[in-house]
């Protein structure tokens, strides 16, 4: 019983290090760009050499190896095609539902340790529809902000009483008494009860950093300049929310969730864009040929009129 136990757990080990060696194959791959594909072969040719050497001198250590070799590459191949089937389909509509699988995948105990949403969280990627705590708020807690500054913009307001309230306020909680971030919430057309609700928030769930939240509401869009107006125009259906925090070499990092299309009293906003640090020295994409606009443009453009606009609000 005993030497069988101990077959048993070899099984068991052998497995868990084969799974292991593929995980490492297909994250050296994934990690190599444009020569990820070249990857898995060149490293399974760089094991089958000794097991083949091995095996032509008649050594069964060189056969075990060889099927240590199918073991180990079958779940490695298996994960380069998920891989290339999953950057392929991050471009379609259904990139929100397949992040919404990943999210799902992600928090359920047993695979927490599997998936990581770093993949997404690198690469600008488009969201015909989603909503901010769903796709936004996984996607900036990804990127591990911490003491600098959130900026969301809003229409109504609703969505902070709507059904998706409790994950948003959570949120706001974490990125202000864990990661000592400041939040200023930018209402273009705010209902009442929004106000309240913020207020109160304010007041019983963030202790004594309430002060990191401010909330600005346009009530007279006539005492804006025009400039401020066209802004205030626009912002009351495209939002965009800027993500700003100091790195460690003294840098500033940025990100940005744009909503292109929220309509007021609504959950869902349609052609959204997530655009990470790593990113922010990317050509725009959309823009006319020849442009040399990039990224880091865009967010300091809106963060230039945010300021302007902040200066006819009225905080609460």
């Amino acid at each position: 019983m005993r030497d069988r136990n101990t077959t048993f757990w070899r099984v068991v080990t052998f497995f868990r290090a084969a799974a292991a060696a593929g995980q490492v194959v297909v994250l050296v791959a994934a990690h190599n760009g444009k020569y990820g594909s070249r990857s898995v072969p060149i490293l399974m040719v760089l094991v089958a050499l000794p097991a083949s050497a091995q095996v032509a001198h008649g050594d069964s250590n060189g056969i075990a190896v060889l099927y240590a070799i199918l073991l180990i590459s079958a779940p490695a191949l298996f994960g380069m095609a998920a891989h290339r089937v999953f950057r392929s389909c991050v471009q379609v509509r259904d990139a929100a539902i397949l992040f919404r699988l990943c999210v799902y995948l992600r928090d359920a105990t047993i695979l927490r340790p599997l998936i990581s949403l770093a993949h997404w969280a690198n690469q600008v990627t488009k969201f015909e529809t989603a909503n901010i705590t769903t796709i936004a708020v996984p996607l900036i807690n990804e990127c591990k902000p911490r003491g600098g500054t959130i900026r969301l913009v809003g229409g109504d307001g609703s969505y902070f009483t709507g059904d998706n309230r409790e994950k948003l306020r959570s949120a706001m909680r974490k990125w202000i008494i864990d990661d000592d971030m400041s939040v200023q919430y930018l209402l273009m057309r705010p209902r009442a009860d929004v106000v309240k609700a913020m207020k109160k928030f304010s007041e019983m769930e963030l202790a004594d950093k309430g002060d990191k939240l401010e909330v600005f509401v346009l009530e007279d869009s006539e005492s804006l300049s025009e400039d401020a107006k066209r802004v205030a125009d626009v912002l009351g259906t495209y939002h965009p929310n800027l993500i700003s925090w100091p790195g460690n070499d003294k840098s500033t990092n940025r990100a940005m969730w744009l909503e292109g299309m929220h309509l007021p009293g609504e959950d869902v906003a349609r052609d959204n864009r997530w655009v990470p640090p790593r990113s922010m020295s990317d050509p725009v994409s959309g823009t006319v040929a020849g442009s040399t606009m990039i990224w880091e443009d865009t967010f300091r453009r809106w963060d230039e009129a945010l300021d302007d606009l902040k200066q006819g609000m009225v905080v609460q």
